[in-house]
């Protein structure tokens, strides 16, 4: 960094920052040049003082225990047939450079993690499919990434049979590729590298392709590298001092950029992951029960909408529960504030609690928020809502205003961050406009700026999110940021969620609708929401409408607020 910025150090994560622009730099490390793939072998080959990595439990899933040791055997001899079935097939490019993609068709699970490391050690990198996908969408992947074949468990094989994918469209069932290993008695050896797919680029080094919602209405692929994945595990590793007694918990779908964190993260240190299945991550009760009896100490990553269930379910058990947990990272979504005092009015001082913020193209994770107790909510949570923190190591945050300039500290802008988190970009290189060269830092590892859509601004040293492009309309006249109206409502004590909605009443007239839910016990109609905002909010951005809901529908998946369900509510 320049010499004219301030070097700071929160709860010993160093980062830099600009005095008067917003510019905000994480601390430099240098990652080691690997694979995630590669990085696993190691782990497996390596041992401490209570013995053999490769004999320690590496994965819970339900009654299935798999040790690291069986974990990587079955996911090199699984790719040994995954690349017989290619080859047999004639869907490897020998003659192209082009790095080769499979999709796996499957959910949370044991074997899952198996086939995600089986296409990685074979120089591939992965894309993940659901039947919540309708298969016009999957087609579109399909197509759009070149996938060279779809590995499936049993119960998604008759899904793809009536999608009617094509001929073209190679469909393997994970079982039978494991009985062919079996029976073929396929090495359990790690491969090497000149035995993999041709096309892995080593400058690039893509693991994974995550497909998002596009603006255009076309889902985009976003390409994630290991060396990205590898940093944000750095820092984790780092912050978070994983080490030998932990049990870490996966919750994320497989087609969501943080499983990558989930799964992988503690595994490159030699832990366990507790994998939760889809039905307990919609009990909340088993959820808690589960997450207990595994004495979970750290969750890499939960939906904010979850930890809340969690915290509101906790308190109805007799005994404390999930007493072992020491580390959770909340993120994906706005966080509300009440949850930040929920967390530790349960949990003991100590706990540490990051609020983080990144997007796929930032290969999840790009800044962190730390809360290690009850002090250090006036340091973190303010009226605009819960900061965001600092960057990540090898990460640069920019706030810019519309012609790309730095503002001032305490101005809003749109965030950009630059740095080895930035993906290499998409599939379909026509939707790259968000990509762009960095004009702002000359500086080697961040030549590229990512524009995330995001307004952010400096407040006390650290981030604060202030909403979405997306999310700002105009109302008689008035530009109004939406998140900033969901803040202020989803500040009152007897509201559990709350989403705010435009709605066009014509061409030149759009009014808000306010959906919510009361917290347990609580009860609240329209009039006592316009009351109590009043305070806070100028009438224009109080919503016209209110609907009450007795819960905020979620996204299967992600369980994000499921806007267009909302948008269904209306007839719209």
């Amino acid at each position: 960094m320049a010499e004219q910025d301030h070097k700071k150090n929160i709860h010993g994560t160093k980062y830099s920052l600009h005095r008067s622009l917003s510019i905000m730099e994480g601390d430099t490390k240098e990652i080691p040049h690997m694979t995630i793939h590669h990085a696993f072998e190691d782990i497996v080959k390596s041992s401490r003082a209570s013995g053999p990595i490769s004999e320690k439990v590496a994965i819970r899933f339900g009654d299935r225990v798999t040790t690291f040791g069986q974990l990587n055997g079955k996911a090199n001899s699984l790719a040994r047939a995954l690349k017989f079935q290619l080859v047999n097939n004639k869907k490897v490019d020998f003659s192209g450079d082009k790095q080769h993609i499979v999709a796996l068709f499957m959910s949370e699970s044991d074997t899952a993690v198996m086939s995600a490391l089986s296409v990685l050690k074979l120089g591939a990198a992965y894309t993940v499919m659901d039947k919540i996908l309708p298969p016009d969408r999957i087609k579109y992947i399909i197509d759009q990434a070149g996938v060279a074949a779809i590995v499936a468990t049993e119960d998604n094989i008759e899904y793809l049979k009536a999608a009617n994918l094509g001929d073209d469209t190679l469909v393997l069932s994970l079982s039978d590729l494991l009985n062919y290993a079996q029976s073929a008695n396929l090495s359990e050896d790690n491969i090497p590298d000149i035995d993999g797919l041709p096309g892995f680029d080593e400058k690039l080094g893509m693991c994974i392709v995550i497909y998002t919602s596009g603006s255009t209405g076309s889902p985009k692929g976003v390409r994630i590298s290991h060396a990205s994945l590898l940093n944000n595990f750095n820092y984790i590793w780092d912050v978070v001092n994983l080490k030998e007694g932990d049990v870490t918990s996966a919750m994320t779908s497989l087609m969501f950029i943080p499983h990558a964190t989930d799964i992988f993260c503690p595994l490159l240190q030699g832990l366990p992951v507790v994998i939760v299945p889809k039905s307990i991550k919609q009990d909340p009760e088993e959820l808690i029960e589960l997450l207990d009896r595994e004495n979970v100490s750290v969750i890499p990553f939960i939906a904010p909408s979850l930890l809340d269930v969690i915290l509101q379910f906790v308190q109805m058990f007799d005994d404390p529960k999930i007493q072992t947990l020491r580390f959770a990272n909340v993120g994906g979504e706005a966080v509300p504030t009440q949850i930040v005092h929920d967390f530790y009015d349960y949990f003991n001082e100590g706990v540490v609690l990051v609020d983080s913020w990144g997007l796929t193209e930032t290969s999840n994770d790009a800044t962190w928020m730390e809360f290690r107790g009850k002090k250090d909510i006036a340091e973190g949570v303010f009226d605009e809502g819960v900061s965001i923190g600092v960057p990540l190591h090898n990460t640069i945050a920019y706030i810019v205003n519309e012609k790309g300039e730095a503002v001032s500290h305490g101005e809003v802008g749109e965030l950009c961050i630059s740095g080895v988190c930035v993906s290499p970009g998409y599939m379909d290189k026509e939707n790259a406009f968000s990509f762009v060269p960095n004009t702002l830092r000359k500086q080697s590892g961040h030549e590229t700026l990512f524009k995330t859509g995001d307004f952010a601004k400096i407040k006390n040293g650290r981030l604060v999110y202030c909403g979405r492009r997306d999310q700002m309309v105009k109302i008689r006249g008035y530009r109004v940021n939406i998140s900033e109206i969901e803040t202020a409502i989803n500040k009152l004590d007897f509201i559990e969620k709350v989403a705010v909605l435009p709605v066009k009443r014509s061409e030149t007239d759009v009014y808000l609708v306010g959906f919510y839910s009361c917290r347990p016990g609580k009860s609240a109609e329209a009039n006592d929401i316009r009351k109590a905002c009043e305070a806070s909010l100028t009438p224009y951005m109080i919503p016209e409408r209110f609907v009450k809901l007795d819960e905020m529908p979620l996204k299967e998946a992600s369980a994000k607020t499921d806007r267009n369900a909302l948008k269904q509510l209306l007839g719209k």
